[in-house]
């Protein structure tokens, strides 16, 4: 896969959720997730469920228009918001859910799990593929996505030894 197609692809789909924008001009780039760990994950059958993802921080440098420019990532914790969830298949969870990176999809159904979601697939659903690093792997297919974000470290957070 072409790596510039996939982070522009990824952009303008992160732009289509509620708080994507501003996330996006925080980090001063598409967000990939890259070894952000899984602090939360909330599974509700009739209420929104939730995930939250602890970013450590980093220093990116991008060049636009001719420009280098570098950009502090600080701590932060971003919380995903799902809206009826689908579909899922999630494997691996434990102590420490490091992801390789988070893909996010629009409103397509798994061929091999059609018969498997509790609603008719829709164009505006989404769906998030976390790629496997240490702990939970696996999508998570729901109706709905909004994003919001806090600077620090999560409320649980320890230091490492």
């Amino acid at each position: 896969l072409d790596w510039q197609r996939w982070h522009d692809e990824q952009t303008d789909l992160w732009n289509t959720v509620p708080g994507g924008a501003e996330l996006i001009a925080l980090l001063g780039k598409c967000p990939s997730f890259h070894d952000g760990e899984i602090v939360q994950l909330t599974l509700n059958r009739r209420a929104n469920s939730g995930i939250e993802i602890h970013i450590f921080p980093d220093i990116t440098s991008s060049k636009k228009d001719g420009v280098q420019k570098q950009n502090t990532i600080p701590n932060m914790v971003v919380t995903l918001t799902l809206g009826p969830i689908l579909h899922l298949q999630l494997d691996g969870f434990s102590a420490q859910n490091v992801i390789g990176n988070l893909t996010l999809a629009r409103g397509k159904a798994r061929l091999d799990q059609e018969n498997s979601y509790s609603g008719k697939v829709e164009a505006t659903d989404y769906e998030l593929e976390f790629e496997p690093c240490f702990g939970v792997d696996g999508w998570i297919h729901t109706r709905s996505l909004s994003i919001s974000f806090k600077i620090g470290k999560p409320s649980d957070y320890l230091p490492p030894t």
